[in-house]
């Protein structure tokens, strides 16, 4: 008798490998488009605006001087940016100045305090600004917080320090500028006033054949923000 085949034990049939995905690894999900939004006709973003497009360029200027970055600011939006309050506009473009291109950082508080700098683009509700932010004798009184030097010598001032003006016969400070150039003595300034751009030297002898002269000037240079 011959012997039978040896039967072989069957085991347990081994699991079918994973085949690979293609698609393995998931492509990253594509960002979902959003319509570009428009701003509103609202007043911050038609008086502001000129001085944001110009946010950059200031930033690189603020590293090499910050009194550059307010001049920069000052001198490209002087005669470009709306006036706000008219004939009055003078301290509300000086602090966008400052702030836009200088970076001086907002002080919040309570808007007739003269410690407080704030502009308020958004909320109806309260005031638009402070009065520090928009009337020069407000502004004067408010550097008594703020770390700054005062220029006596006219030969000594520099492009981005603050001007105030006084006339004779007034009690408050009631003209701000801020001063593009200095050569020699011959200072230029950017202002809402008379004009965008002028000489220190014209407003002087334009106010004194007007009959109205300036008793005083101060000249603030703001130190860090």
């Amino acid at each position: 008798m011959s012997p039978s085949p040896t039967t072989r034990r069957q085991g347990r049939p081994s699991p079918p490998r994973p085949q690979r995905d293609p698609r393995w690894p998931p492509s990253r999900p594509t960002a979902r488009a959003h319509p570009p939004t428009t701003p509103g006709p609202s007043q911050w973003a038609r008086t502001v605006s000129p001085f944001r497009r110009h946010r950059r360029q200031a930033s690189a200027l603020r590293r090499t001087s910050t009194g550059r970055a307010r001049q920069a600011g000052a001198y490209n939006n002087a005669g470009r940016i709306h006036r706000e309050y008219g004939a009055k506009n003078c301290t509300n473009f000086v602090s966008k100045a400052m702030y836009y291109g200088g970076r001086m950082k907002m002080r919040t508080g309570w808007y007739s305090s003269d410690k407080v700098w704030w502009r308020n683009p958004t909320f109806s509700w309260v005031p638009k600004n402070s009065h520090t932010w928009s009337a020069a004798e407000n502004l004067r009184r408010h550097f008594d917080y703020r770390q700054k030097y005062y220029i006596t010598q006219t030969y000594n001032l520099r492009a981005g320090d603050i001007l105030l003006f006084r006339w004779q016969g007034a009690s408050r400070y009631d003209h701000a500028a801020v001063a593009t150039g200095n050569n020699q003595g011959a200072v230029r300034i950017a202002q809402h006033g008379y004009s965008a751009h002028d000489a220190l030297s014209s407003v002087i002898s334009r106010n004194r054949a007007d009959r109205t002269p300036i008793a005083s000037i101060i000249a603030i240079r703001p130190v860090g923000a």
